[in-house]
């Protein structure tokens, strides 16, 4: 599942959103994305999301907090 995750981040540049990920012979395949709305979150997740967003490679700048919702 982290491996979808970071897939999904690499390509779409979305680290926060909804993945919708079937499992089938031992392997996760990604069905769909939804986005997450603000109030979804808690002040808490957004740490932790920016902490995690924040070690991944830059591909066109840095990531701001208000970038971080689909």
């Amino acid at each position: 599942m982290k491996a979808v995750a970071k897939k999904v981040y690499e390509t779409f540049n979305l680290p926060v959103c909804k993945l919708h990920v079937q499992r089938f012979n031992g392997k996760a395949y990604l069905c769909g994305l939804q986005p997450i709305e603000f109030g979804e979150i808690q002040p808490s997740d957004v740490d932790l999301l920016s902490k995690m967003v924040s070690g991944f490679p830059e591909k066109d700048g840095p990531v701001d907090a208000d970038s971080m919702f689909c």
